[in-house]
């Protein structure tokens, strides 16, 4: 029996059309600053946005960090960090792109700060790793880790991709 290929290709182009649709509230303003209203903080990495004067809710990824996942140790206490810079004022975003998951990656800002700079100074994250690569932050996971900041001070802290191997995701954990 020969099946056509009009299906596949329609799904394909109604799923490429979501994905366009989703992302955009900041095509217009790629590598541009947007301030946004945080609408929820997911964990230590991942929060739910809305572009001011008035936008469409947003799913973004802080890019160049990997925070705890939520039911990891560190996971609650990073969530909380990221939520106190997002209560100290205005926060900016810059999209950069986005992940393999589909979600928009982006630059955050609370006033001057770099918040996943500050992250991983602080000890909530880590500088995110690809292969060889130690991530945009690795001097300051380097101080962190050296002055058993946050997650360092715990011996043995588990990077959140080896949990997930381990583990599993933290959704999975608690599906019914």
């Amino acid at each position: 029996m020969r099946t056509s290929r009009v299906p596949r290709a329609l799904a394909a182009a109604v799923l490429l059309l979501s994905a366009a649709a989703w992302a955009a509230p900041f095509a217009a303003q790629a590598d541009k600053p947007v301030s946004v209203q945080v609408l929820h903080i997911t964990d230590g990495d991942t929060l739910w946005v809305k572009p001011l004067p008035a936008g469409r809710r947003t799913k973004v990824r802080i890019e160049g960090i990997d925070a705890p996942e939520l039911c990891q140790a560190g996971g609650p206490a990073a969530q909380a960090a990221l939520r106190r810079w997002a209560e100290q004022g205005p926060l900016r975003i810059t999209v950069t792109g986005r992940d393999q998951h589909g979600r928009v990656l982006a630059r955050l800002h609370s006033g001057p700060s770099d918040v996943g700079e500050a992250m991983v100074r602080e000890g909530q994250a880590w500088s995110y790793r690809f292969g060889d690569d130690p991530g945009p932050y690795a001097p300051q996971e380097q101080l962190a880790r050296q002055g058993k900041k946050g997650l360092h001070a715990q011996p043995g802290a588990m990077h959140p991709r080896d949990f997930r191997r381990r583990h599993g995701s933290c959704e999975a954990a608690h599906r019914p």
